[in-house]
């Protein structure tokens, strides 16, 4: 089976002969850091700052369906609640999923989950999403969150 690596060099995907499967990336991952100034539905994973100028903002989330394997991470940029929501809640969504309460979160352990997360009014917080394809898990959180329908 033929090896192939991820060049970071600019070279793109490369083969090479070997006896096992094996995929390697060269270096850590980068993601761009984009700031959100006014609320907006998202296409694909990424960092976000969420500034809004004079309150929170709304973050509709794709579909599970079609970000499978993505990972998106919030942070908020002013002191102001926003809101993330699950494509299902949005007034044009249809899916069914839902963002749970995953490991290594700040929330209270009660195993929340729903349609709508709310991130407290505190300049700094963040949380990061990953997507299963069928749902949203926090894998990580600091500051105040609640999860609800």
């Amino acid at each position: 089976m033929p090896r192939i690596k991820l060049d970071p060099a600019g070279a793109g995907l490369v083969q090479s002969a070997g006896s096992d499967t094996r995929i390697s990336v060269g270096g850590e991952p980068i993601h761009d850091i984009r700031t959100l100034t006014a609320s907006t539905t998202l296409t694909r994973g990424g960092v976000y700052v969420l500034s809004g100028a004079t309150s929170g903002l709304t973050v509709v989330l794709p579909e599970a369906s079609t970000v499978a394997g993505s990972m998106f991470t919030f942070r908020a940029g002013g002191a102001y609640n926003s809101n993330i929501l699950t494509a299902s809640l949005s007034d044009a969504g249809t899916g069914t999923s839902v963002i749970n309460e995953g490991w290594g979160s700040n929330l209270d352990g009660s195993g929340q989950w729903g349609q709508k997360l709310t991130m407290a009014a505190a300049n700094g917080s963040s949380v990061s999403l990953l997507c299963d394809g069928v749902n949203f898990s926090t894998v990580t959180s600091s500051g105040s969150f609640t999860i609800a329908s």
